[in-house]
């Protein structure tokens, strides 16, 4: 009789450890899914971050920002005639 107990004590303890060892696999795959995403978003980010300073240095270099002048401030260089050089 106290063979049988054992043997039923037994057999609940190791069902209730597979069933924890699934839940954990389970679990931990579920974690690695989020961990994968999150790096496919990180990884987006970082393309679009480049992207963004290619951008901006190409909106910002000097020669778009005289062609800007030029185009809509109708700025424009003077002529030697019109400058003054200054002796220090």
């Amino acid at each position: 009789m106290r063979g049988i107990r054992l043997w039923w004590v037994l057999l609940l303890a190791n069902l209730t450890c597979a069933v924890g060892v699934v839940y954990a696999s389970h679990a931990s795959l579920g974690i690695f899914h989020k961990i994968q995403e999150q790096r496919r978003i990180y990884q987006h980010l970082q393309t679009d971050w480049g992207r963004l300073l290619l951008e901006q240095s190409a909106l910002v270099s000097y020669s778009r920002v005289e062609q800007l002048a030029a185009e809509e401030l109708r700025m424009r260089h003077p002529d030697l005639s019109q400058t003054n050089l200054l002796a220090p």
